[in-house]
């Protein structure tokens, strides 16, 4: 009779042991399938629907250059940015506004458009 509680026992271990490695198993492989990113749609795709090749065309024009603030390179990527927006029929309204920045070793702060 000892023996067969000890049987019961080392079986309930087992499968304990067994359901917490299918467990883990089961965690990293959907874990797995929901990282991956779904595949990109080409510029064959609709308009009206989302492209990465599309984007990805867009991307080459804004992110030549660093384009920090008050850099000719941010005028460049504004203006590509506006222009894009134009082109697809949409109202653009471009505001300025006044700012402070820092300039590494200044005791004052710059002051674009005050």
């Amino acid at each position: 009779m000892h023996s067969n509680s000890m049987n019961q026992s080392l079986f309930r271990r087992f499968t304990g042991v067994i359901s917490v490695f299918l467990f883990i198993g089961i965690l990293v492989i959907s874990s797995l399938w929901f990282e991956n990113p779904p595949k990109g749609k080409g510029t064959g795709t609709p308009e009206t629907s989302f492209s990465s090749d599309r984007a990805f065309v867009h991307l080459t024009h804004i992110a030549v250059e660093p384009h920090s603030i008050s850099s000719p390179e941010l005028e460049k990527v504004r203006t590509y940015i506006v222009d894009q927006f134009k082109s697809l029929g949409l109202g653009v309204e471009v505001e300025s506004y006044p700012f402070k920045y820092w300039i590494h070793g200044s005791e004052q702060p710059e002051c674009q458009g005050c």
